[in-house]
């Protein structure tokens, strides 16, 4: 959780009690070396904060008037700031997305209030809905780098623009449009490097896949598929709560699904470790909403704000004090160890771990794809620090030079099968490293 005091706080009240008031939609703008902080809700008149806390309101008005917003629509009807729900940047131009319609409004090039302009995308929306997101997306080929702007639907479809003035046809064109399944709440896309990511019912899309005639591994060919069934079963029975979000954290190396589940506290992260490519899950994360700041991953539940990976406790106070030791659980994937026909008792096995602190951890095998349960937790062999003059020379009972500490007892296993996996569930209040796993079975017959 972040300390008090630790960052400037803008307070913000007349919100009133709409589901809408605070769930709001945000991007950070720096324009003549001050910072801007939009945000918009589709109940209330867009606020900006002006850093460090400086409040302002876009409202309809002259145009002329700092803050004020001068428009009139399709129909000739006066502009309502207060149906902003999204806001993106492109083309160094403000774009707003009006609640439960095809309309976004935008402004010229480095306006930060001023005459805003409606851009209808219902004429190239096929499969109906509204407008949910708008996105910039910038596309890098052997040619050159473009941006571009991603109307994504509430039907499915995700329409992409190129240009630089939505009102010259000469220049501003429509260059794709495409159905990527149902985008799950407004907060559905994330930049990760240079592609476009989009969380939708089938589970995660990449613009750059979309686009192109090839293939990335990571999330059309390879193991996006591995969670893919998992999104599906999430978005069909919580798909309609609030909190779906998919968010990339480069300094912890992973990228991040907030999932709702049946509780407000009972959130799930789906997360990817965007070097190992292995997916994992958070449980019981306290996760209304989440962002990142300073690329900290921050996330929130009511009035309460924690801070994310960070230290190795759980659950600290800002003062400092308090923590939990972290619980992990685990199933390697199943094995044959070659001859996966072949029946095999076996008699023991050994996972190997390197800590810098303390642990407990219980471990059993399971065999022939099933999933049971491990309960309870034992103690691991902590690190014994080498004292000068007192430790053993060349003793592996001691560490040298380090405060790492390795424990590898074997354990007994009962029972036997064709193949097999360890499931494991370790409590630390320190890094684990789960270094590899040993087996000793005899081979059997047919039974």
């Amino acid at each position: 959780m972040t300390d008090p005091g630790q960052v400037p706080v803008a307070v913000v009240s007349g919100l009133g009690t709409n589901k809408r008031a605070n769930r709001f939609q945000y991007v950070n703008i720096s324009q003549a070396a001050k910072s801007y902080l939009y945000m918009c809700n589709g109940n209330n008149n867009p606020i900006v904060i002006e850093y460090p806390n400086i409040v302002h309101r876009l409202v309809a008005g002259n145009g002329t008037t700092p803050w004020t917003l001068k428009g009139t629509d399709s129909t000739g009807g006066v502009l309502d700031p207060s149906q902003f729900i999204g806001i993106t940047t492109y083309q160094r131009m403000i774009w707003f997305v009006k609640r439960d319609s095809a309309s976004a409004w935008w402004m010229n090039p480095g306006i930060l209030w001023g005459d805003i302009f409606e851009f209808d995308v219902g004429p190239w929306m096929t499969r109906g809905g509204f407008l949910m997101a708008l996105a910039n997306w910038t596309i890098d080929d052997s040619n050159n780098t473009q941006s571009r702007l991603v109307a994504i639907t509430s039907g499915g479809e995700a329409i992409v623009f190129q240009g630089t003035d939505p009102t010259d046809f000469t220049d501003w064109k429509c260059v794709g449009t495409y159905f990527i399944g149902k985008p799950m709440g407004r907060r559905c896309y994330c930049k990760m490097g240079a592609d476009l990511l989009v969380l939708t019912q089938q589970g995660i899309v990449s613009m750059t896949d979309i686009t192109n005639t090839s293939t990335d591994e990571l999330f059309r060919a390879g193991n996006g598929r591995i969670v893919q069934q998992l999104i599906q079963d999430a978005t069909a029975n919580y798909g309609s709560k609030y909190g779906w979000a998919i968010m990339y954290v480069p300094r912890a190396n992973m990228l991040v699904l907030n999932m709702p589940q049946l509780t407000d506290l009972n959130y799930r992260w789906l997360v990817l470790n965007t070097i190992t490519k292995a997916w994992c899950i958070f449980s019981n994360m306290p996760a209304f909403s989440m962002t990142l700041f300073y690329n900290q991953p921050m996330f929130a539940m009511y009035s309460t704000i924690y801070e994310g990976w960070i230290g190795t406790l759980d659950r600290v106070g800002a003062d400092g004090t308090g923590g939990e030791a972290i619980e992990a659980e685990c199933q390697q994937a199943f094995y044959g160890f070659g001859a996966p026909t072949q029946q095999k008792h076996f008699k023991y096995f050994r996972p190997t771990f390197i800590t810098d602190g303390t642990m407990t951890y219980k471990a059993a095998i399971n065999f022939d794809y099933s999933f049971k349960s491990i309960y309870g937790l034992v103690p691991a062999v902590p690190p014994i620090p080498a004292l000068w003059d007192a430790a053993l020379w060349d003793s592996p009972v001691y560490t040298w030079g380090s405060t790492l500490g390795v424990d590898n007892n074997w354990a007994s296993a009962v029972g036997s099968g064709y193949v097999a996996s360890i499931k494991l569930k370790v409590s630390a209040t320190q890094s684990v490293l789960w270094a590899s796993t040993d087996f000793i079975f005899e081979d059997g017959g047919m039974i």
